[in-house]
């Protein structure tokens, strides 16, 4: 019984200060203080930073990236966007606005997904909406 105690208070002490170095506030790691989108999503596919028209040249569940400007909301959770090379519409759900409100003279950058229909439709959903 003096051994099995012996062992376990041991392995109490080993154990906790290696595990305090990890719950610790203020761990400086190698992401420490980084606050914006990653280049990959959860699936490990990668963003490309994309125009309107390089997007319908892309294939079927592209992710990408477009910075321009949300000028109208013709519907309930779609938006008219444009950059410099043209228009589209995307699909942007509430719970995706990240508590943010945009204008139309507000420079956006959205990353979304690009889906490509059977009928020939593209449909871009966003992801995340940041106001740049």
């Amino acid at each position: 019984m003096k051994k099995y105690t012996f062992y376990v208070i041991c392995s109490l002490i080993l154990f906790f200060p290696a595990a305090s170095v990890y719950t610790q506030e203020g761990f400086t790691g190698p992401q420490a203080g980084f606050v914006g989108p990653s280049a990959a999503n959860n699936s490990g596919q990668f963003y490309q930073h994309t125009t309107v028209v390089q997007a319908m040249t892309l294939p079927n569940n592209s992710r990408i990236v477009l910075t321009g400007n949300l000028v109208n909301s013709p519907r309930r959770n779609y938006y008219t966007f444009r950059d410099a090379s043209g228009e589209t519409i995307i699909e942007i759900e509430q719970k995706y606005w990240g508590g943010i409100s945009v204008g139309p003279n507000d420079r956006v950058q959205i990353y979304a997904k690009l889906e490509r229909k059977r009928d020939g439709r593209i449909e871009i959903e966003a992801a995340i909406i940041r106001r740049i």
